[in-house]
């Protein structure tokens, strides 16, 4: 193209520029043939007068007149990323460059210019450099753009990057071009020739396949080693049994222990943040350390599974009188918890094979306190570190403590010096020499320091020492000094009344009465006035001969809580229980005493995912149960189950969706089952199950579930203000023709779903 068509198009680009206004304004959808024959010209032409205003190659997107404004996009992009858009294809290297450091450096526009003109004015003044220096900064550091997360970590002098990766300069010119530091003149040896300091380039040589064939090998030798697995390093969350003990714990609970428990965890998870008081009190060996600890292992689990929870961090703070009764409930004593002063002056004893009480608390988060029951085995002797002296003395003793678990940090950290004692025992815990100073009760301000083990021979202790502790037998010496308040103490200390030996003179102590016994008093207006009423409905305490008990639980793998749930009482007193994500394989076996199956799907890959279901129904039952419709559909990760039964005229449906599952699909279904009980003339219907929907007005799954339940004249039954999950979500429900009917969510201690149950007639 020469000058003079270079101005004819470039006049032309203007014109159809205004031309391109007017014919917006009056037709904007008109299509790009229609636009041409407006401007009177031909596609060519069109093109020759857009090239006239370009300086290097620009691509032009097809797009209607009436988007003429609008940047370029990507249909499906834009649905997706639902922000503005701007897409430019790149046929220019150093453009592209150009607009990124444009747009990354668009805050720090004219900062250049601004520091030139201060370091200007700087120097025309006649101050000391740093204070220039300290201009300049000022001026860059109040006129740039920093985020308030910035400006936080400067002020903590954080650093705002971390890594675990060094870095080292490798100065990679070719060897005549290198810049190389010379050696300290006090670094360089006599005769020393090399005054370079040595780098990592030079110390690698340049080889030569022609000149050093052998260098060269298809293979290396001796240089490759297949190891195993690398050393892996568990850190178990604090205070937190292992899964098998847990369960074993909630197993060996009795009744009265697992409603409460089950009790005071519903009230936790569903009003964290109401407070509430709670007296538990009964005799010897009842279990209230057993319960405490159940409490604190729930609580813990299910703490430690919160958001924004830390797991090191202390959600229960568990508090005694006394070291052994901390002990006991893995606690902490009253003292220790709030900071209080204690001073203990027991004189110390050493003996051997005999009974011994520890005298101090060496380690008690090791449960070693003062008191702490246990069998001398063996003295370690030794001299002490004093100039001129040879005399041999104990210096360390090896005891065993009732429970293994007492002393086993002790163990672990002195495992060196065990070794060096020959000790092979591995529940002989070392009891190391202590000292303990203490000023005399006199005017000489002497200070005596006490160099000696912590332990006193005993073959009895006192009724003070023995609180908090649970014997079979127990031998009680009486005196006449002995008060009611040390009586009973001493009394309650054995499991049982054949347990229990008395020697000496028995005299019956005072019978207290309210007016002189402060603690007699309250224990009768608790009893009398402030029973706890439990929040929770028990299915074994609503259960007669006139009703049933459906009971539906997602249990979060059979195969793990089989044991809890088949010795469970709320499962046992049901008639029917509905498990959903059984995780069961065809070759496992289920079986509950007095129980049939009456459904079963399971895993069909080789490994336990969260399929499979499964329903019992008890034996003078089961002949009345039957399955009206039953269907599973599994795709990948997703899959649902729907199980039908009939019963006495009613119809039960367990639902179980997977949370991938398509809603729509599961409706299908559901409906079929919904029809054969109607064309069966079975009206009374109850479906509950595992929905994995939501209970939200602004989720569509639900407004669709919803408005299915209401066509087939099936209404919610559940408390909707509760939650089904530990998540706080209401994905388990509960829907049924009768409106009278009432569902109800219970709680559980093996599972983040709670169960839910319902009850039928009989008649």
């Amino acid at each position: 193209m020469d000058e003079q068509e270079k101005l004819t198009a470039r006049k032309l680009w203007s014109e159809i520029k205004e031309q391109t206004e007017i014919i917006a304004k009056n037709n904007e959808d008109c299509s790009f043939d229609e636009y041409l024959a407006y401007l009177n010209l031909d596609e060519q032409s069109y093109i020759q007068a857009l090239r006239s205003k370009l300086k290097r190659p620009t691509v032009f997107l097809g797009r209607n007149l009436n988007e003429r404004r609008v940047n370029a996009y990507n249909k499906e992009m834009l649905i997706l990323w639902e922000a503005h858009m701007d897409i430019q294809l790149v046929v220019s290297p150093y453009g592209c460059v150009k607009y990124i450091v444009s747009y990354v450096s668009k805050s720090q526009k004219g900062m250049s210019k601004l520091l030139k003109e201060v370091a200007d004015k700087v120097a025309k003044e006649d101050e000391p450099t740093i204070k220039k220096l300290r201009k300049i900064v000022n001026a860059f550091l109040n006129n740039c753009e920093i985020s308030a997360q910035e400006i936080a970590l400067h002020v903590l002098g954080i650093p705002m990057s971390k890594s675990s990766i060094g870095t080292i300069y490798i100065n990679t010119c070719p060897p005549d071009q290198r810049v190389f530091l010379k050696k300290e003149v006090d670094l360089l040896e006599e005769d020393e020739e090399n005054e370079e300091e040595s780098t990592i380039a030079p110390q690698f040589k340049i080889l030569d396949l022609n000149e050093t064939p052998s260098d060269f090998q298809l293979e290396i030798p001796h240089t490759e080693k297949v190891v195993s697995t690398a050393e892996s390093m568990r850190f178990p969350l604090p205070n937190l049994l292992p899964e098998c003990e847990f369960l074993s714990l909630i197993k060996s609970l009795n009744e009265k222990q697992r409603k409460y428990l089950l009790n005071l965890t519903n009230l936790v998870k569903t009003n964290p943040s109401e407070p509430f008081y709670h007296f538990l009190s009964g005799g010897a060996g009842v279990g209230k350390s057993k319960l405490i600890n159940a409490i604190k292992q729930v609580l813990e689990r299910f703490w430690v599974h919160q958001p924004n929870n830390k797991p090191e961090d202390i959600n229960i703070l568990a508090v005694a009188p006394t070291g052994k009764a901390a002990i006991g409930i893995n606690g902490t004593t009253i003292d220790s918890a709030f900071g209080f002063g204690f001073n203990i002056k027991d004189k110390l004893r050493i003996g051997r094979m005999l009974n011994s009480d520890t005298r101090n608390t060496l380690a008690f988060p090791d449960g070693i306190s003062n008191g702490s029951p246990c069998i001398l085995n063996k003295v370690i002797y030794g001299q002490l570190c004093e100039k001129n002296s040879r005399e041999r003395i104990p210096i360390r003793a090896y005891v065993q403590f009732e429970k293994e678990s007492t002393g086993e940090k002790t163990r672990q950290r002195l495992q060196n010096i065990i070794k060096a004692d020959g000790i092979r025992e591995k529940n002989w815990t070392p009891i190391q020499r202590i000292c303990r100073s203490f000023s005399l009760n006199d005017n000489t301000h002497i200070q005596v320091t006490r160099n000696q083990l912590p332990l006193l021979p005993s073959n009895a202790q006192t009724i003070h020492c023995s609180q908090s502790c649970t014997y079979d037998n127990i031998l009680v010496f009486l005196n006449k000094n002995l008060s009611r308040k040390l009586l009973y103490t001493a009394c309650s200390r054995v499991t049982s009344l054949t347990g229990l030996y008395l020697s000496g003179i028995y005299k019956k102590p005072a019978r207290a009465t309210l007016e002189n016994d402060p603690a007699l008093k309250e224990m009768t207006r608790m009893r009398d006035e402030a029973q706890l009423q439990f929040s929770l409905i028990f299915p074994e305490d609503v259960k007669n001969q006139n009703n049933m008990i459906v009971l539906l639980h997602n249990v979060r793998s059979l195969n793990l809580h089989f044991q809890n749930i088949s010795c469970d009482p709320t499962f046992i007193a049901s008639d029917i229980i509905m498990l959903a994500e059984t995780w069961s394989k065809p070759e496992d076996k289920y079986d509950i005493n007095n129980f049939t199956i009456i459904s079963r799907t399971d895993c069909k890959s080789p490994k336990r995912k969260g399929f499979g279901t499964l329903i019992y129904a008890k034996n003078y039952l089961s002949p009345h149960v039957k399955i009206l419709f039953q269907n599973e559909s599994i795709s990948g990760t997703t899959h649902f189950t729907i199980v039908a039964l009939t019963i006495f005229n009613q119809t039960v449906m367990m639902v179980y969706k997977s949370p991938k599952a398509a809603w729509d699909s599961v409706k299908q279904q559901l409906q079929q089952a919904i029809t054969m009980s109607l064309q069966n003339q079975i009206y009374d219907i109850s479906i509950m199950g595992d929905f994995n929907i939501k209970y939200q007005v602004s989720d569509h799954d639900f407004n669709s579930l919803t408005n299915f339940m209401k066509g087939n004249n099936c209404f919610m039954i559940l408390d909707t203000t509760k939650v089904s999950t530990d998540h706080n979500s209401l994905i388990d429900l509960c829907f049924s023709t009768n409106e009278m009917r009432n569902a109800h969510i219970f709680e559980s201690a093996i599972s983040d779903h709670k169960p839910i149950w319902i009850e039928l007639s009989m008649l």
